[in-house]
C-alpha cells in the first residue's frame, strides 16, 4: 500500500497550482527583510511563547516552493528539521481547536473564496 503522505492531495495541487499563476507576479523587494527581525523576534502574544512563533514561521516558510523561497530571499538554511514536524502539526492541531476565526481559519475561507480577479 503506498504512503499517503507522499502523494500530493486535492488541496496539494491546488495549492500548488495557485503558486504557479502567482509566480509571474511575485518578486523580492527590501521590505521583507526589513521585516524578517520583526516576525521572528517580536512576540505576538507574550515572550514566552517566542519559540514556538519562530518554530511556526519556519514551517511557514518551509511550505512554499524552493524557487518562491529563493526568490523572496527566505532561504535561511535553517529549514525545520524533521525531528520537529510532529510538534508543528500538534501545535497546529492545538490552535485550530482552541482558536476560533484566527488566521488558520481565515486562510481556509481564502483558499475557499472564489478568485475575484478573474470572475
Amino acid at each position: 500500500m503506498p504512503d499517503k503522505q507522499k502523494q500530493p492531495t486535492k488541496i496539494s495541487r491546488k495549492v500548488s497550482w495557485y503558486f504557479e499563476r502567482m509566480r509571474p507576479r511575485l518578486q523580492h523587494h527590501e521590505i521583507l527583510a526589513s521585516f524578517r527581525p520583526w516576525y521572528f523576534n517580536s512576540p505576538v502574544i507574550s515572550g514566552a511563547v517566542l519559540p514556538v512563533q519562530r518554530l511556526l514561521v519556519q514551517a511557514a516558510i518551509d511550505l512554499l516552493p524552493p524557487w518562491a523561497r529563493e526568490l523572496l530571499r527566505l532561504e535561511n538554511g535553517q529549514r525545520l528539521r524533521v525531528a520537529m514536524r510532529p510538534a508543528v502539526g500538534a501545535i497546529v492541531t492545538l490552535a485550530g481547536r482552541v482558536i476560533r476565526n484566527g488566521p488558520p481559519q481565515q486562510a481556509q475561507q481564502r483558499m475557499r473564496a472564489p478568485d475575484s480577479a478573474n470572475e
